[in-house]
């Protein structure tokens, strides 16, 4: 009378199960990169029944499996040819009739007629632990020939490196949502900051009766908040990159518009397509844009006339930012090229590699400013 053979445990089974369960393999959906082996295993050997098997605690998982009902996703690990073959890790596995052979004589699997013949080659990882095989099967006995023996191990192999890449790209996404948490926290910390500072300013003007000396802190003011803006943008953004510019000009002329002394007298009209910036450009422009809306208010007509400013920014081969209001301008005229706001908006193009054209005349401020998309955004 012969008995059933149950598979023994390899000595660094508690290693090798770690190495498993850390591919996330087990109990995973059906994967073409896997699927496609087990057709070309089944193919070249003209097998019915091909399987990439999983070794758990208790039970063989198929990964992927071909000649079986799609219901069959398992079997218990006591009975299974691959838990003898992980135990012979450095070599394929070949079983030209388990009816034959003592340790599977009395196998269900063998007993019901499913398998006669068997081969199975080892998933070895970086580790050298067997994770599970590549088996092929077969109701009939078959021989099996040391070129098609080292065809199975061939396969086997690239199995092994799919399920070594998985790994990678499970570190890496790992690796890359650390990063992300960190960069929102950075961008989260940065937008605090900035708004302490724009506080302490808020703190040390109302301490001042110098009028001149309080519109100067409430202008920088503005450009910290414009750039707090960029920051929370980012933070609350999917992208850590990129920016939503017609979301940000809107944020952005809001916040300007609840510090202005009488806020009914200034009409902003916004005609912004749908474009993403990068902080290097979002940054300057939107200082660009403080100091237009900053030189608006200051030169705004003193009656009660409604101050109108139009600003509108479209893309074509490059970005054309457009600026003007209907204010009293500046004087004789003249093109914008004096004064310390000027100047800022002159440094802030620069940054964006662009170009200025201004005027003023009694009918107002006019600006164009062109520039090119990042370096950065077209890579």
């Amino acid at each position: 009378m012969s008995f059933m053979i149950e598979p023994d445990f390899p000595k660094n089974e508690s290693e090798r199960i770690n190495d498993l369960l850390a591919t996330n393999l087990l109990d995973s959906p059906k994967e073409n990169d896997f699927d496609n082996i087990t057709e070309l295993a089944s193919s070249i050997f003209g097998m019915p029944i091909s399987a990439i098997t999983l070794i758990d605690k208790e039970r063989q998982w198929f990964k992927s499996c071909i000649g079986l009902p799609k219901e069959v996703t398992e079997t218990p690990r006591a009975i299974s040819f691959c838990g003898h073959t992980i135990n012979n890790p450095n070599k394929v596995t070949v079983i030209t009739d388990a009816r034959l052979d003592e340790r599977f004589q009395d196998n269900p699997l063998v007993a019901n007629g499913t398998i006669v013949f068997y081969a199975g080659a080892p998933l070895m990882n970086k580790n050298n632990n067997a994770l599970g095989t590549l088996c092929i099967i077969h109701s009939s006995p078959r021989t099996f020939n040391a070129k098609e023996t080292k065809t199975l191990q061939i396969l086997a192999n690239q199995i092994s490196k799919l399920i070594e890449l998985r790994l990678i790209n499970i570190q890496l996404d790992k690796s890359l949502q650390e990063k992300v948490v960190l960069l929102k926290e950075i961008h989260h910390r940065v937008k605090n900051n900035l708004q302490l500072v724009s506080s302490l300013l808020n703190l040390q003007k109302n301490k001042l009766n110098d009028d001149q000396f309080s519109k100067a802190i409430q202008t920088s003011q503005n450009r910290i908040k414009s750039i707090a803006i960029v920051h929370e943008k980012l933070y609350k953004s999917e992208s850590l990159s990129l920016v939503d510019i017609e979301s940000y000009l809107r944020d952005l002329v809001t916040e300007i518009s609840t510090n202005l002394m009488d806020p009914e007298r200034f009409q902003f009209n916004l005609e912004i397509q749908k474009i993403e910036l990068t902080i290097d450009q979002i940054l300057p422009l939107g200082l660009i844009l403080n100091e237009l809306i900053s030189n608006s208010i200051k030169h705004c007509k003193k009656n009660n006339e409604v101050i109108v400013i139009n600003i509108s920014l479209k893309s074509e081969n490059h970005y054309l930012l457009k600026y003007n209001d209907n204010g009293l301008g500046m004087e004789n005229n003249t093109s914008l090229t004096e004064g310390i706001g000027l100047e800022l908006i002159q440094s802030f193009v620069d940054q964006l590699e662009g170009k200025l054209d201004s005027f003023s005349n009694k009918n107002g401020l006019f600006y164009e400013i062109q520039f090119k998309p990042s370096l950065k955004f077209l890579q």
